[in-house]
């Protein structure tokens, strides 16, 4: 699925979780370490296409306790998606899609970000060249949450680490809130810090009424992932495979919803081997625009 024309939801016990795509694109798979992959996987069908793996820019979207909360939304993006004048034109194309599936920016109460990895559509650029842009805040009423680690890397890395002027400029604004991990977002909903892709990197972990759910951020960039054991995609090489493996085999056993942040359509997934580990397309309910 593509060009963002539908949304896909999940119910974990009384705790909604929705997938708002904007677009699914082709990624060289050697620039994530997946080169070869496709080929040698016999599940890797539904989440690569033309031996390239596919990944998504989507708005996740949990709901608790009256809350309304957004993640990672089209993250990772800045290089090709957010930079310049047609920055904009995204940015009114991704949120007319965000507001037809029932999500009012105004009405969000908390932004979370499993890590920087670029702004997303956290902050609205003003089309600007490169490097100019001035940024605002995309969800006007809503906190930015981060863990306190990825924080303070952010404020202490490299000036060019991607995404850190827009981050800044919200940080200046006062809408960013660093919590220390283990963090409640709300009923049921909790951030949980793994490091190694990142110093601060976290999961996001929801559990209701018996049934849960995992959104790994980018300890899996794509389903793929799975298969490859360490990648080079982190600054931990083993440490994220040994997150990312804890989680899988955990969801392999209690059949928990797993899902990634870039993960293309549907964007979730059952664990269901794990020697070696598979992970099965799981769709939510679709509702068309």
């Amino acid at each position: 699925m593509s060009d963002g024309d539908q949304s896909s939801t999940w119910m974990i016990g009384s705790v909604q979780l929705q997938r708002v795509p904007y677009f699914d694109v082709l990624l060289d798979a050697a620039s994530i370490d997946l080169d070869g992959v496709t080929a040698s996987v016999d599940w890797a069908g539904p989440w690569s296409n033309n031996g390239q793996p596919l990944v998504g820019q989507a708005f996740w979207i949990v709901r608790s306790s009256h809350q309304t909360i957004v993640i990672d939304p089209c993250g990772a993006s800045d290089p090709f998606l957010r930079t310049g004048p047609e920055a904009v034109d995204h940015q009114i194309a991704a949120f007319d899609l965000l507001r037809a599936a029932s999500c009012e920016p105004a009405d969000v109460d908390q932004v979370v970000l499993t890590h920087l990895d670029g702004i997303g559509m956290v902050a609205l650029a003003d089309g600007a060249p490169a490097g100019t842009e001035t940024w605002s805040p995309a969800f006007p009423d809503a906190e930015v949450v981060i863990s306190q680690d990825e924080y303070d890397f952010v404020a202490t890395g490299p000036a060019d680490l991607m995404g850190a002027d827009a981050f800044a400029q919200l940080d200046a604004r006062g809408v960013v809130r660093p919590v220390l991990t283990p963090h409640e977002i709300a009923d049921g909903v909790t951030l949980r810090q793994t490091g190694a892709h990142s110093p601060g990197h976290c999961c996001i972990d929801i559990e209701s009424e018996g049934e849960r759910a995992v959104l790994l951020g980018h300890l899996a960039i794509s389903p793929l992932h799975a298969a490859v054991g360490a990648s080079t995609n982190h600054v931990d090489r083993a440490g994220a495979w040994t997150a990312l493996a804890a989680d899988l085999n955990r969801a392999a056993g209690d059949g928990a919803l797993v899902a990634g942040s870039l993960w293309p359509y549907p964007g979730a997934a059952r664990v269901t081997a794990i020697d070696p580990l598979v992970l099965v397309p799981l769709p939510g309910h679709v509702r068309d625009r």
